[in-house]
């Protein structure tokens, strides 16, 4: 899975720094798509460096599984 990041400013606490998923293009939050991030100023890891994960990340790829798990129970 891969995360974006934000690299540490000297005026930041640990608890300010978060982790967003990657899907290929955009975040899973698609605060990317929306304006909200200047992706130049971020970078694609392949680990969330110990970093809290957005919150609304997390719930979208927790809906994604549990909507694809759905499916397959149905058909």
């Amino acid at each position: 899975m891969e995360y974006l990041i934000k690299p540490r400013t000297i005026d930041q606490k640990d608890d300010d720094l978060v982790a967003h998923i990657w899907s290929g293009r955009d975040t899973v939050c698609k605060l990317s798509s929306v304006g909200k991030f200047n992706l130049k100023f971020y970078k694609i890891v392949d680990s969330d460096m110990k970093r809290r994960i957005c919150t609304h990340c997390l719930n979208e790829t927790t809906i994604t599984v549990k909507s694809k798990r759905n499916k397959k129970s149905i058909s």
